[in-house]
């Protein structure tokens, strides 16, 4: 153990003995989750020590990021090694291995449509840059997103979190598709989650076969009735029709990213009917459905998804709170799950605050929280003995059951 993490260790063994236990009235069921982003996945050090402190806290879910920038620390077929993963280790056998002796849950979160930035193009011929450069979505100028390879970020439109893969294109879907099912087939996992699961705005999604799959149904190409031509268009057939076209074009949108949740269901539980399938999403219902094509509440009202966590980090409890009524109010007719996502790393040690959220999430009948994330945590003493605290002293309760769900088979 390297000098700061044993000194670190050492004070934080003394900090929990000198700190005074608090009585909360414990809930007997409740998820209480942490994200935990992939630097801590590297290696077998980093996994121990994130794992130790998520155990100490109280945490009974650890959602541990598996794929992100197009590489993956699984074992895949579809998606290149992470160059950072010590050679022959397998994190995520690793994390589950010490999960479940300790009955903490482990779910695999993939981010499905983004992939890394703009800086370098990838060298590895499996990357999707490199292997299927037609995944990648186009923008409102008819332009794709690969273009911006190699730009400085004052050039890359800040909406965008990186690049992006075009979830109209049945490719698409069934590529994300068949890498959250060889997820589950591989390993032991609890649950699969799904971030970056939308679009970037409403300024992407004009791939060349995607404009020519809607003009062949509706007409017109998608191009011809955006902006910046929206005014020329209205001019010549009128404000009606541009109107009903542009409401179809989003919708075309919309349904493709709910598909790609609809797939990522069929594929994992055909693989592992209990394994729970999950999505992070924006916590702003309006933003998510009009600028996102995010329609979480559909997913949740019609049971597409077990499990859906608006990314509620804001630091006002009051808009927190109703962006948690949405989603528990949405999940009431299928009687689907809701976790409320908290942003630590906005929160801090406010334990006013914090204790408002989770007091606010439990009345709402949310069936846990999850907090972003655990790298924000342990970086502040402060706020992690304050979680600890919050979660019970360690103390951890059992996660709430899914009844629609068969049970893991022994």
């Amino acid at each position: 153990m390297v000098p700061w993490l044993r000194r670190f260790c050492a004070l934080l063994c003394l900090l929990l003995m000198l700190s005074p236990a608090v009585a909360y009235a414990e809930p007997v069921e409740e998820a209480r989750a942490l994200w935990v982003v992939r630097t801590d996945m590297y290696s077998k050090a980093n996994i121990d020590f994130m794992f130790n402190l998520a155990k100490v806290m109280g945490a009974n879910v650890l959602i541990v990021q598996v794929t992100a920038g197009g590489e993956t620390v699984v074992r895949s077929e579809l998606y290149p090694r992470s160059p950072h993963v010590v050679q022959g280790f397998d994190p995520l056998a690793y994390v589950i291995e010490l999960a479940h002796a300790e009955g903490i849950e482990v779910h695999a979160w993939i981010n499905a449509l983004v992939l890394g930035g703009f800086s370098t193009r990838p060298s590895d011929p499996m990357h999707i840059v490199n292997a299927r450069p037609e995944f990648i979505t186009y923008s409102a100028d008819g332009r794709s997103l690969l273009e911006y390879l190699g730009r400085l970020t004052a050039n890359i439109p800040s909406d965008l979190p990186g690049l992006m893969l075009e979830p109209t294109l049945p490719a698409v879907r069934a590529h994300v598709a068949a890498h959250a099912a060889e997820i589950a087939r591989n390993y032991d996992v609890d649950g699969i989650h799904l971030d970056y699961i939308r679009y970037a705005g409403r300024g992407y999604g004009y791939h060349p076969e995607t404009r020519e799959a809607f003009k062949a149904e509706y007409g017109y190409d998608p191009l011809e009735f955006a902006p910046p031509n929206a005014v020329a268009f209205a001019e010549q057939h009128g404000v009606a029709l541009r109107a009903q076209l542009e409401r179809a074009w989003d919708d075309y949108r919309r349904d493709a990213v709910t598909q790609t949740v609809v797939e990522v269901y069929e594929a994992v539980t055909a693989e592992k009917p209990w394994v729970v399938v999950s999505a992070s999403v924006f916590a702003n219902q309006n933003d998510a459905y009009q600028h996102r094509f995010q329609d979480w509440t559909k997913w949740l009202r019609e049971g597409l998804i077990d499990l859906v966590i608006p990314m509620a980090y804001g630091t006002n409890p009051l808009v927190v709170r109703q962006q948690i009524a949405v989603a528990t109010q949405s999940a009431r007719l299928s009687g689907r799950h809701v976790y409320a996502g908290l942003g630590i790393y906005n929160i801090g040690a406010d334990r006013q605050t914090l204790t408002t959220m989770i007091e606010d999430s439990r009345e709402l009948g949310a069936q846990g929280f999850s907090l972003f994330s655990y790298q924000s945590i342990v970086g502040d003493l402060n706020t992690f003995l304050m979680v600890r605290e919050m979660f019970g002293q360690g103390e951890r309760p059992a996660v709430p059951a899914m009844p629609w769900k068969p049970s893991r088979p022994d």
